[in-house]
């Protein structure tokens, strides 16, 4: 489960490309090849304050499309 900014665009159902980045200090590419990719919207709960729009995302890994 991951908390970012809120879009209403995403919903339940949809395939969406997370990029996470490496947690390690090294040269090069900073983005986890790893972890980061395509995951699958299985739960979603929006939380609009006056601060603004938030949505806790519950994801799970779809690693039948990004070939990792």
């Amino acid at each position: 489960e991951i908390v970012v900014y809120g879009n209403s665009w995403v919903d339940i159902g949809q395939t969406i490309n997370i990029e996470i980045p490496k947690m390690s200090p090294e040269k090069g590419d900073q983005i986890d090849l790893v972890w980061s990719g395509l995951y699958y919207v299985v739960a979603k709960r929006d939380s609009i304050d006056s601060t603004g729009h938030m949505m806790a995302l519950r994801l799970v890994k779809d690693s039948f499309k990004d070939g990792r």
